[in-house]
């Protein structure tokens, strides 16, 4: 599947709104970060009804009402940080190989 989360997101579409709910809750504890999770604020945020109205909305009507938000990073913050290649499995090496 050509997405980036999987079809578990795809699956938001054909559960009940409290079913997409609670998993949009059990998500939050495998999908944020563990530096971003020790920040009560953005856990609150993603946790407010104002959030949960549009990442699991009762009708689907796009993105719209979501007030900007401004993040503040510490000086040190590094700029860029390499993501680690990931192995192919040797199975998938011929593949793999053409496609790139």
């Amino acid at each position: 599947m050509p997405v980036a989360f999987g079809p578990v997101v795809l699956a938001f579409m054909e559960t009940s709104y409290h079913e997409a709910k609670a998993e949009y809750f059990n998500m939050l504890k495998n999908h944020v970060g563990e530096q971003l999770a020790r920040c009560p604020q953005f856990v609150n945020i993603l946790k407010s009804e104002l959030c949960v109205d549009q990442f699991v909305p009762k009708e689907w009507t796009g993105i719209q009402g979501f007030p900007p938000l401004d993040l503040q990073v510490k000086e040190d913050f590094p700029p860029f940080r390499k993501v680690r290649s990931r192995p192919i499995n040797p199975r998938l090496y011929e593949h793999a190989k053409k496609e790139f």
